[in-house]
Order: C-alpha cells, then sequence, then structure tokens
C-alpha cells in the first residue's frame, strides 16, 4: 500500500515519480492483489472509480489504465491545487455543490487563487466525466 497523505504523514509526500517507480514493482496495485487505498479523487468521483474497478475486474485492462491514467493525472492536478483544499475547491467549481472552506489547521483556496495551468489535469478528467456521465 502507498499512503502518499503529507497532512498526516509527518509532511513526508512522495513525489509522482517516486510513485510512478513504486507502481512499476510487481506487489504494488489491484493487478497485484492490492487490498485498497485511501484516496482523494473518490470523494468528487466516485462513480468514475467504480467503473474502473468494474472493468478491472471484467478484465478490460487497456480500458481500466486508460481511466486510471485521467485519474492518476487528476490526482495529482488536485494535489497541484493544495491537497484537500484544492478537492474542495474542484468539488464546488466542477460538481456544483458545497463550499471551498476546509477545516481549521489546512488552508482554504479559492478558484481565483488557483494558477489555471494547474487545473489542466482536472479539466481533462471533469470532460471525461461529463462524457461518461459519471461523478
Amino acid at each position: 500500500m502507498v499512503y502518499n497523505f503529507s497532512v498526516v504523514t509527518a509532511g513526508l509526500d512522495l513525489t509522482s515519480d517516486i510513485i510512478y517507480e513504486l507502481a512499476q514493482h510487481r506487489n504494488v496495485g489491484l493487478v497485484s492483489r492490492s487490498a485498497g487505498v485511501i484516496g482523494a479523487p473518490p470523494n468528487i468521483a466516485p462513480k468514475a472509480h467504480k467503473e474502473l474497478y468494474r472493468l478491472y475486474k471484467e478484465g478490460k485492462m487497456e480500458d481500466a489504465a486508460r481511466i486510471q491514467a485521467l485519474l492518476g493525472h487528476a490526482d495529482w492536478g488536485l494535489k497541484k491545487m493544495g491537497s484537500i483544499g484544492g478537492i474542495e475547491v474542484a468539488r464546488s467549481k466542477y460538481f456544483d455543490y458545497g463550499m471551498s472552506i476546509v477545516r481549521g489547521s489546512l488552508s482554504a483556496l479559492g478558484f481565483e487563487k488557483v494558477a489555471v495551468g494547474k487545473l489542466g489535469e482536472v479539466d481533462c478528467f471533469e470532460t471525461f466525466l461529463l462524457s461518461m456521465k459519471y461523478g
């Protein structure tokens, strides 16, 4: 299991390059019978994750890999926006519910404060969700 949530791991943070390297190992992920994940994007797009799991269970690995790539890029985009604050902003903007408010010790973000360049991965994911009617 790769647990990468720096807020609760004493500031330790794995870069996407490190996670990519770990993913190459034969014992990482569902393909290697991983038991689960603690993920952020399922909080804003649970149906997309359910579809990814369905495709995996049906052995449609190429289709599952395409969705996983989008999920990975969206996760990286959210992380660049500020982890939990980024998730709150994305949920509020793209899914039109809630507000971009986080609990006291975390940094709140507003869409006006987030550089547009950081939203590319999230925009791509949102386009996917809308086209597939997931999220």
